[in-house]
This record gives structure tokens, sequence and C-alpha cells, in this order.
């Protein structure tokens, strides 16, 4: 079972038996938004290969910003590689056909893409907005064509410039 979750700030859902059992409840967990700049240390998911793209201090004050982080249980180590990635806020997974049945490997993208008006893009290295997802995406299609493609996480996408242009059957 697979599952996604923006969980804004990881250290404070670990005091929750009820967190930890639900995210242990899963095959493959994508949390976004950990605020965890630094290496997760902690036996509580110990049953896990844990990937982790760190979140990012924007300024002396507050916390971090962003951060991925995305759990495997152990027993789909074999069927698993790690994908190196130069965009922050990503973690690629290449995960063997066989776990799913399907004819091609996958490629899992777990992605967090800060909201438009993020202070985040004033020090971006790759672009601005879901043009970096769309560049992450180009790159690992040039390398592994070969592959089938889960995109996942928080995009902060939208669709409209309004709620009134999303939802035009909303009385006003």
């Amino acid at each position: 079972m697979f599952g996604t979750w923006n969980v804004e700030g990881l250290w404070a859902k670990l005091e929750s038996p009820d967190f930890v059992s639900f995210i242990k409840s899963f095959d493959i967990m994508c949390l976004t938004e950990t605020f965890m700049e630094y290496d997760f240390k902690s036996t509580l998911f110990s049953e896990f290969s844990i990937y982790q793209a760190k979140a990012k201090k924007l300024s002396h004050f507050g916390r971090a910003s962003g951060g991925v982080m995305l759990l495997v249980k152990k027993l789909y180590e074999q069927y698993t590689s790690y994908i190196e990635s130069e965009y922050e806020n990503v973690i690629v997974l290449r995960l063997a056909k066989g776990i799913f049945g399907t004819n091609k490997d996958l490629l899992l993208v777990c992605a967090y893409i800060p909201p438009h008006d993020s202070p985040y893009w004033n020090s971006a290295e790759h672009g601005y907005g879901i043009e970096v997802l769309e560049q992450c995406l180009l790159d690992l299609e040039s390398e592994h064509s070969d592959c089938h493609t889960i995109i996942c996480g928080d995009l902060n996408s939208r669709t409209a410039s309004n709620n009134n242009d999303c939802f035009p059957f909303r009385k006003q």
C-alpha cells in the first residue's frame, strides 16, 4: 500500500502513537513539508529504509522550509534503487516492475513544490514553481525512458487565478 501526506512538520507528529501507527500501515509513504533540515535519526521506523531531501532554512529566524521524506519497507529494498537528483525537495526511486506487476520499472518521484509566493524562490537554483518539477521529469525521461513514472507529493499547483475561476458553479 502506498500513501503521501503533507505533514506540515514531522517532529510534532512523531509524538502521536496514532500517527506513527498510521505511517507504519503503509509499504511506501511519502511525507512532504517535514521541515527537517538534519538527517532523521529515530528508531520509530526501523522497519523502513528512509530517503530524505532536507528542508532549507531561508532566514536566520523561524523554521526550515520544505523537506521530503520517503519511507519504504525494508521488505522491498531489493526491488528499489535510489536515483540521485540535483533538485531540492525531490526524491526519486526506481522500483522494479515485479513489485506492482507492471511491464516496466517505475520511477517514483516524491516532490514538494513551494507555493508561488514563497521566499524559497528568491534563492532557488533551478527555476520557478512547477517548472522545476517539469525539468526534473525531462531529465529523468532522458536517462530512464524505459520506465513508467508516478509523481506524488505536494505540488502547490494552481489551475486558475482565483477560486471563482476554479468553481464557476459556486453562487457569488
